[in-house]
């Protein structure tokens, strides 16, 4: 018997997306992810945002979790598409590229517009 009998194609790319992406994502943010007592604050449209403390710091930190309808190679040309950040990445005022190590492997400047009475940042 076949365990994957009933299976489309559509639900095996659907999973390995999201396999992909929560591979990248923890493997990205070990630290962020060790947080326990993960806060919803809010939800719109099939995204969550959730808050937490980082150990040891006075910074939030944050955890979105969404469904996106692209192949994970179109995830990573909008990751690496520096140029395009401020069209996207919340309160991006500029982003430039500096120097591109290797095709996975980026320098950039980014601005970033925060409120008063912190001033504009750069990250």
């Amino acid at each position: 018997m076949n365990k994957f009998a009933g299976f489309q194609s559509s639900d095996f790319k659907f999973m390995y997306k999201n396999l992909f992406l929560s591979v990248l994502l923890i493997w990205s943010f070990p630290s962020v992810f060790a947080q326990k007592d993960w806060k919803l604050s809010k939800e719109k449209e099939n995204i969550k945002i959730y808050t937490g403390n980082m150990a040891n710091s006075k910074i939030k930190a944050i955890k979105v979790e969404c469904e996106f309808d692209a192949r994970p190679s179109e995830i990573v040309a909008l990751l690496l598409d520096v140029e395009s950040a401020p069209d996207w990445i919340y309160h991006t005022k500029s982003c430039k590229l500096i120097k591109r190590v290797s095709p996975s492997e980026l320098y950039y400047y980014s601005e970033v517009s925060v409120p008063w009475p912190v001033e504009t940042g750069i990250l």
